[in-house]
């Protein structure tokens, strides 16, 4: 038996041989029946261990790039996180600025050549939807300074009277007069949706008069067919696209350098019976997805964009470099100022005002450039 101070010297140079030799010196120790310790010592193996945050401490002085490296790690990915989470107001920016750009590509093909109709009547059916006989109606376009202001008269526009009244067209803001007014529903096939001022749906079996102008730089090919089989009526289509671009080559000395669609309109057309291998045609093909890859040697591409005016029933072709976007003045925010609730009283948040100038336009000497194809199904029309 041993004493107290012994034990205790004891207790350092097994706790020594411990920290040296590893874990079979600890567990021969802990089993060595013929060592004992007095009952009242007060140290135990356990006072000797060290402490995670000593642990931490003595590494870092130890590697002190570790530390340095384990935080630029955290601000990578707090950074990353960030990004991420502001990723989708700029994903939706971009997404509007082709949309637009797309719809201003469409408006400026369909006016060239473009008829007016005037003063038609028309009956609204149950949900409010007029159908023009004359289709695809051209994008009316309001020419604007920088500051907003209305310059000249608007290109193509389309005049509405209901009752004796004009019909304004919707611009969805809020605290809109209560009355009727009218939106695009379809350009292509001539669907004008009459609502009310909060968008609603609205003037059901309303008989208006209605002035726009339809689109004559285009070719139309419907997806009815009678007695052949579908996928070989839809060589047809592919006969149109060719056409099209025959005559822009020969009557305008254009040769037009791609094809835009949709993804429907671009699966629709890859069913055609002149896909299949034996009875493909050079400059027409398929990548290996089975998307369109070109019709008679013009590439294709999918347009994906929310709201664009092209939609399921139109092919464009045209030249790159025709349409033109400026940005006049860079996005660019102000000071943040205190956000106030529908109350008028401070919420304890900040905003800030944001704004950018820019221009899309398509100059009218190019238009003749562009060219499309509607296609649709006159029985669901």
């Amino acid at each position: 038996m041993f004493g107290e101070k012994p034990g205790r010297l004891l207790v350092r140079e097994v706790g020594q041989q411990l920290v040296g030799a590893g874990r079979n010196l600890r567990r021969r120790a802990v089993e060595d029946s013929s060592i004992t310790m007095s009952s009242d010592t007060d140290v135990s193996l356990s006072s000797y261990d060290e402490g995670q945050g000593s642990k931490l401490i003595r590494k870092a002085r130890e590697a002190p790039f570790v530390p340095i490296g384990m935080a630029g790690f955290a601000a990578i990915v707090a950074y990353g996180l960030y990004k991420l989470k502001s990723r989708g107001n700029t994903k939706l920016s971009v997404h509007l600025i082709h949309m637009r750009v797309a719809n201003e590509m469409l408006r400026g093909s369909d006016s060239y050549m473009a008829l007016p109709v005037t003063n038609e009547t028309v009956t609204a059916t149950a949900e409010g939807l007029i159908k023009t006989a004359q289709f695809p109606i051209v994008r009316p376009m309001q020419p604007r300074d920088l500051q907003g202001n209305v310059i000249g008269s608007p290109e193509h526009p389309v005049i509405i009277n209901a009752g004796g009244q004009s019909v304004p067209y919707f611009t969805g803001e809020e605290n809109l007069a209560s009355g009727l007014y009218w939106r695009f529903a379809n350009l292509n096939l001539g669907y004008i949706q009459l609502v009310n001022e909060t968008g609603a749906i609205a003037g059901a079996e309303q008989e208006v008069t209605i002035s726009y102008s339809k689109s004559g730089n285009v070719v139309v090919f419907d997806l009815k067919h009678t007695g052949d089989n579908y996928e070989k009526h839809l060589n047809g289509l592919l006969d149109k696209i060719g056409d099209q671009t025959a005559m822009m080559n020969s009557q305008r000395f254009v040769s037009p350098e791609y094809a835009a669609m949709s993804l429907m309109m671009n699966n629709e057309a890859s069913k055609a019976e002149r896909f299949v291998v034996s009875l493909k045609r050079n400059g027409t093909d398929t990548n290996s997805n089975g998307d369109l890859q070109s019709i008679k040697s013009l590439p294709t591409f999918n347009t994906n964009a929310p709201g664009v005016d092209l939609g399921d029933q139109r092919i464009l072709l045209g030249q790159r470099g025709l349409t033109s976007y400026t940005i006049a003045k860079p996005y660019s925010v102000g000071q943040p100022f205190e956000a106030v609730g529908p109350n008028g009283k401070p919420i304890g948040m900040k905003m800030a005002y944001g704004e950018e100038y820019n221009g899309i336009y398509t100059p009218k000497a190019v238009r003749n450039r562009y060219s499309s194809v509607l296609v649709y199904n006159s029985d669901d029309r």
